[in-house]
């Protein structure tokens, strides 16, 4: 599949490295969803993951076609970022590689001897697609946040990746986009947050992190969206308001006995009360 992939590049048939990266893709998906549940139960945070040249080249090149794919698309659709990331062969090879179970959380957790390497497949164009598919995201970021020191460390490395992606990162164009674009990019990202925040205990698994940790985890927009539809629940507004108001009862309460307490008639008494 390489080489076909390769052939196709070189020779500009860009049909037929698509169809070559759809097949390639299929069959990696259909084959890790055969194994995905042996693989996951021998897979443990503790193991080393390193990061072998046939990855990175798989990497490189299906980074190479999505880029391709991305070019075109800007030519024929005018710059329309929505119709773009809604190419067919887009959303395929994109959707169907996020969706290998693991694969996102196997990557965060690269040993940091191949630190390189990891910062090259985080800046590709294709682990940029991935991190904004919502097929990404699944039971796994709880095992990140309840994990070890590494792991949650680079949880919220993750977190704030996803909460920097910009239109103008994914698409690898620098330009002034339109505002219906801008807006359709924001609810793409919105679902994605969406996705994170229907992960039962996602935001209690995260107060256990450690404070340091789960101070720069708040300060990303992932967590704060989390918080900020937390707090707009009635249950959510009932306990605010229900503190609003115990607040207000211990304040003239508190008035109440200073006016009692410092009232001449308890500071100097009569005599018969004495």
């Amino acid at each position: 599949y390489h080489q076909q992939f390769m052939d196709g590049i070189e020779n500009r048939e860009m049909l037929s490295a698509i169809d070559a990266a759809k097949e390639t893709t299929t069959r990696l998906y259909h084959a890790s969803s055969q194994s995905a549940e042996k693989d996951i139960r021998s897979f443990s945070l503790s193991q080393r993951v390193v990061v072998t040249s046939k990855f990175m080249n798989a990497i490189k090149l299906l980074s190479r076609i999505v880029e391709d794919i991305v070019r075109s698309a800007l030519d024929e659709y005018y710059g329309d970022a929505e119709k773009v990331l809604n190419t067919k062969p887009l959303d395929e090879i994109v959707g169907k590689i996020a969706s290998v179970p693991y694969l996102l959380r196997t990557i965060i957790v690269i040993d940091d001897d191949f630190r390189d390497e990891k910062n090259e497949i985080i800046d590709s164009s294709l682990l940029k697609h991935i991190l904004l598919s919502t097929r990404s995201v699944g039971q796994w970021v709880i095992t990140m946040m309840c994990g070890n020191s590494f792991a949650r460390k680079n949880f919220v490395a993750y977190l704030k990746l996803v909460s920097s992606i910009s239109l103008e990162r994914l698409l690898g164009v620098e330009k002034r986009w339109s505002a219906s674009s801008q807006k359709w990019f924001c609810s793409h990202r919105t679902a994605l947050f969406e996705k994170m925040s229907s992960i039962k205990m996602f935001l209690s698994c995260a107060t256990r992190m450690g404070d340091d940790l789960l101070l720069e985890a708040a300060s990303t927009e992932v967590v704060v969206y989390q918080i900020d539809k937390v707090l707009g629940e009635p249950l959510a507004i009932g306990m605010i308001l229900n503190d609003a108001i115990l607040h207000f009862i211990l304040m003239i309460s508190y008035r109440a006995v200073l006016k009692t307490v410092n009232s001449p008639f308890i500071t100097d008494p009569p005599a018969e009360y004495q």
